[in-house]
């Protein structure tokens, strides 16, 4: 869940009620957007592009930082430089691609920083183990016979 906030007069956004980020934190850049659209694409810059640096945010934990570069999906949406982008051109206002965005990279970071239950390897079941050394054995059986057996005399 993602709420917009303001506190002293700042835009922050929270993270599953516990992480708020400055909005002065974020980068936009902001070009020409494609698709359809008629002649508004070719004037209006809507396509919005956020950037977001972790390892300089104040508010991120060392940990969080750690969860975050060890997470594939926000190593596929990390730059050359080690910035996070999202990109929004859905829509045709700059102010809702740039809401979607934000939308964007809050659902990256969420998932990111939710810790995923550690898997317990279960145990061969007794009768399995059995089965496949039964499966061996007549395998093993049967390419004997297959072989000739020669007897020195």
């Amino acid at each position: 869940m993602v709420e917009l906030q303001r506190d002293d007069g700042r835009d922050k956004r929270r993270i599953g009620g516990a992480l708020e980020i400055p909005h002065s934190e974020f980068l936009f850049e902001t070009s020409r957007s494609g698709g359809p659209g008629g002649q508004n694409v070719n004037k209006v810059e809507t396509k919005v592009r956020l950037l977001f640096d972790p390892w300089l945010s104040r508010a991120l934990t060392w940990e969080q930082k750690g969860m975050l570069a060890r997470n594939a999906e926000v190593q596929r949406a990390t730059n050359r430089e080690g910035l996070l982008v999202t990109v929004s051109q859905e829509h045709r206002t700059q102010g809702a691609n740039k809401a979607e965005a934000i939308q964007k990279l809050y659902r990256l970071l969420l998932e990111a920083l939710t810790p995923q239950p550690e898997r317990k390897e279960s145990e061969v079941p007794h009768a399995v183990v059995e089965q496949r050394l039964k499966s061996k054995q007549e395998r093993s059986q049967k390419k004997d016979l297959r072989r000739e057996r020669f007897e020195l005399e």
